[in-house]
């Protein structure tokens, strides 16, 4: 019986050691638990006995949306367990397609543009059949001049110039009034003002009847260093040389319109008579060159009017005109970089005009102020051309007060400009900003004794005791 048990024993136990040789093998409790045990074999060198676990779970499962679906593109879900993060599937969300809804047309007009009939898509704005009709611009042509009569003392007349299509209208073609041209009455109050008056309108009369004449001077010779168009005995009207140029000074800067003439003069001595000479310049000698120029005026005219809607407030439409000229234009200089431009051009409205919408005109302190002077005429602004030595500037009256402004010099680099890259250090100032520590006497006028001949420089009218200044908004408030 005993060697019976020990057999019995002894087999049980060698079973045993076969099964503990197995690389795998579940105890009872891992069979309840579901643990499963792994165990490495043990290397030569080391007796340490490696084992990982993992537990097994029933996945609990939600679905969302990755990419939504556009009108034209698929989007898709997934479904995903919320205890791991396994995704566990993937769809596709079809795309949605558009939905149609028809739009009507629209012509153009002359500044916005128009479309064809077509079809928009209300979810995701996609268009088809869509052309889009260009804006027509506007057509302007004459419509009428306004005249002041003998009696009334407007200070000029102009063409006024209607689209007719949206009648949108812009003025053109100034010519100054000169009775009551500030420089004309200037010379009222003097003691030979009868005889500087009667040369005036002289002045004026030749003038406007050449801005008619189609007179070609190409291949003539030029005397004086211009083209004559008209000639007059001063002696017998009662004046000198230097009172005739100071009188032609005094028109030259009261009448921006006549851009061809000469700004020298040309007196002729015969014994005791004297004669004055009134030239064109040499640069105008063309018909067609000096109605080209005409044609730049009335272009910039229409281009002042397309930035800046007119306005009522007289402020605001100083400052566009103050603005529209500086973009216009930079101030110009010879090749060599220091030394101003002494093109006719550059000296009158032309310089400004010619500059177009590019902003690549060239021009010196005469052109900024006398185009200033120009519409400022044209919009029923009071203005003054104020020149001294070496320099022009402007004046202007606003509520009964004289400011002065200097486009020229708001006209600076890039860095040192402020508000919509304009410097406004001398717009609208009293006499004190004006003649500011910057001016160094550049602000100085000439003296206005007619015996200073061409210096002469009409007496200029007092300034107001307050300031203005463009604020970072752009509103022209005072400067307190």
């Amino acid at each position: 019986m005993k060697k019976r048990f020990f057999i019995f024993t002894l087999i049980l136990f060698l079973l045993t050691l076969s099964a503990c040789n197995l690389n795998e093998f579940f105890t009872t409790t891992e069979w309840k638990t579901g643990t499963k045990a792994t165990s490495s074999k043990t290397s030569t060198s080391s007796s340490v006995i490696e084992a990982t676990t993992t537990t097994a779970h029933v996945h609990t499962t939600a679905y969302k949306v990755v990419k939504d679906p556009s009108c034209t593109e698929s989007g898709y879900g997934q479904t995903y367990c919320t205890i791991c993060g396994e995704v566990l599937d993937t769809n596709i969300i079809p795309a949605t397609g558009h939905i149609w809804d028809s739009i009507i047309g629209q012509e153009p007009t002359c500044t916005e543009d128009g479309y064809t009939a077509h079809s928009e898509c209300t979810k995701c704005g996609a268009e088809v059949n869509n052309q889009i009709l260009p804006a027509l611009g506007h057509n302007y042509s004459f419509s009428h001049r306004i005249v002041p009569d003998d009696d009334n003392y407007v200070s000029h007349s102009y063409a006024v110039y209607t689209c007719d299509r949206c009648h949108d209208s812009y003025r053109s073609l100034l010519q100054t009034n000169y009775k009551a041209a500030y420089g004309y009455k200037s010379l009222s109050i003097l003691s030979n003002s009868e005889a500087y008056l009667a040369f005036y309108e002289w002045l004026y009369s030749e003038a406007s009847a050449f801005r008619l004449d189609y007179t070609d001077f190409e291949g003539v010779e030029p005397s004086y260093d211009g083209y004559e168009i008209a000639r007059k005995n001063i002696t017998q009207m009662g004046l000198s040389i230097e009172e005739a140029a100071a009188v032609y000074h005094t028109f030259l800067f009261d009448c921006p319109e006549f851009f061809y003439l000469k700004s020298g003069y040309v007196a002729l001595t015969a014994g005791s008579e004297n004669t004055f000479v009134m030239q064109i310049d040499k640069a105008f000698k063309s018909s067609s060159y000096r109605e080209t120029c005409q044609n730049t005026v009335k272009i910039m005219c229409e281009d002042f009017i397309a930035e800046y809607s007119h306005t009522s407030d007289k402020l605001t439409l100083i400052k566009n005109i103050h603005d529209f000229i500086i973009k216009r234009i930079n101030y110009g200089y010879e090749e060599d970089g220091t030394t101003p431009l002494d093109d006719a051009e550059a000296h009158c409205i032309i310089g400004v005009s010619a500059g177009g919408n590019e902003g690549t005109g060239s021009a010196v302190c005469e052109a900024y102020s006398k185009t200033f002077l120009y519409f400022a005429r044209m919009y029923d602004v009071d203005a003054i051309v104020v020149h001294g030595a070496g320099h022009a500037w402007n004046m202007v009256k606003y509520n009964g007060k004289w400011y002065g402004l200097d486009a020229t010099w708001d006209d600076q680099p890039v860095t040192y400009k402020e508000q919509g890259g304009i410097y406004y250090g001398y717009f609208m100032k009293n006499e004190a900003d004006f003649n500011d520590v910057h001016a160094d006497g550049g602000h100085t006028p000439y003296d206005y004794y007619i015996t200073n001949g061409l210096r002469y420089q009409f007496p200029i009218p007092p300034f107001a005791s307050t300031s203005y200044k463009v604020n970072i908004l752009g509103q022209v408030v005072l400067d307190d």
